[in-house]
């Protein structure tokens, strides 16, 4: 890989493949997309772009560029009306434009999900969708699987991980769990593959070094019950008919008090478990973090999140504070 191309890179996953793929290959050279900034204590690709997957002067970058590897990650599941143009609508855009390119990119890694192979031991089965996120990422799956078709020179690859905190919005997930009072509200107790972002990582670059093709599961090394999840996060967990809880869920949801939309219950129902088949068998890889990591990973960053908001909050008013004595004025933004 000497010049790569990552969509989402300003993302939480995006950050951690440009992170590890400035260590193992400190040559590369990186240009990025986003529809939002890096932040300020982010890494910046050797060139960056601020616009998303279906922008329409995405192609003259990347004919510009000439990328010998692409990463397309910019992938969400919030509950908008955005969603399926940055999920279906820019990944069309993107491939069409990798269509452009004089010499085609020799890797394409594509961001999925485990909704799609979420109950299949095997890659090439697939699960129907029940949802418009599903559908988003069956349609996503079947434009990667035609490109690899016809882009013979191309080595295409999609990799499928659990449930990832913190990555293109499965904060859902803990909101289902955690989200009203602190109480959990569940009418049964599944079992979800609650995959680290480090493993997701590992498995990104273990499939681009070994030019590995089509489908790979990316499960956790194990699976954890609902119950179990909720006592992590120090929630306490109520029981209810299913007809309630769909009930509650969509009236939270109407009420925009919650961003966790009835769709949801699917998962909160049957779970998410999955085997990891050919990246084990195939590409000798291993999962080396549980589930149990996951969450309690994911509950740290989010208390050094809240702790670094309330150490910013004071010195944000001070600074108000002196320059409106300063002058009347002057007004300062946050």
């Amino acid at each position: 890989m000497k010049r790569v191309v990552i969509t989402g890179v300003a993302g939480t996953l995006g950050q951690m493949v440009l992170r590890e793929l400035r260590q193992s290959h400190p040559s590369v050279k990186v240009m990025g997309f986003d529809n939002v900034n890096i932040s300020t204590n982010g890494i910046a690709p050797d060139s960056f772009h601020k616009r998303d997957s279906k922008s329409r002067g995405l192609s003259v970058q990347l004919v510009e560029f000439q990328p010998d590897t692409v990463i397309h990650l910019a992938l969400t599941s919030e509950d908008s009306s955005s969603p399926s143009k940055i999920n279906t609508e820019g990944t069309q855009n993107l491939f069409a434009a990798l269509r452009l390119l004089p010499i085609p990119p020799k890797r394409l890694l594509v961001l999925s999900s485990a909704c799609v192979g979420g109950s299949a031991s095997e890659e090439n089965t697939a699960n129907e969708a029940k949802d418009a996120f599903d559908k988003d990422i069956q349609d996503i799956e079947r434009r990667t699987q035609e490109i690899a078709r016809t882009c013979k020179t191309t080595r295409v690859s999609w990799v499928r991980p659990g449930v990832v905190l913190g990555v293109y919005g499965t904060e859902w997930v803990l909101q289902g769990w955690s989200g009203v009072g602190g109480v959990v509200m569940g009418s049964s107790d599944p079992s979800y593959n609650i995959t680290h972002i480090s493993d997701v990582v590992r498995a990104i670059m273990t499939i681009l070094d070994s030019d590995g093709e089509g489908a790979y599961n990316v499960p956790a090394r194990d699976s954890i019950k609902a119950s179990e999840a909720t006592k992590l996060l120090g929630k306490t967990q109520i029981y209810c008919p299913h007809w309630l809880l769909y009930v509650i869920f969509l009236v939270l949801w109407l009420l925009r008090y919650s961003r966790t939309s009835p769709r949801a219950l699917q998962y909160y129902q049957k779970g998410l478990v999955m085997q990891n088949g050919r990246l084990a068998t195939e590409l000798n890889f291993k999962d080396t973090r549980t589930s149990k990591d996951a969450i309690l990973h994911y509950v740290k960053q989010q208390k050094v999140q809240a702790n670094g908001k309330a150490e910013a909050s004071p010195k944000t008013t001070r600074t108000s504070a002196t320059s409106t004595s300063t002058s009347t004025s002057t007004s300062t933004s946050t």
